[in-house]
């Protein structure tokens, strides 16, 4: 599974930038996405707060 990082990427050219549930999100020009596209959810509660992604293909 690929890494989510925080923040924008410094080689942002390398990126397709899009919003998701309010988020901005930055991903790989060269990532393969499943046929259903990319779901980006928050779970978690206070300080154990993250973000799933579900979509993005190894």
């Amino acid at each position: 599974m690929p890494a989510v990082y925080a923040g924008k990427p410094t080689d942002a050219e390398n990126f397709q930038q899009t919003e998701a549930n309010g988020l901005t999100v930055f991903v790989p020009r060269n990532a393969w996405i499943a046929p259903e596209g990319i779901k980006i959810t928050l779970s978690g509660k206070g300080i154990w707060r993250r973000l799933d992604v579900q979509g993005l293909l190894g």
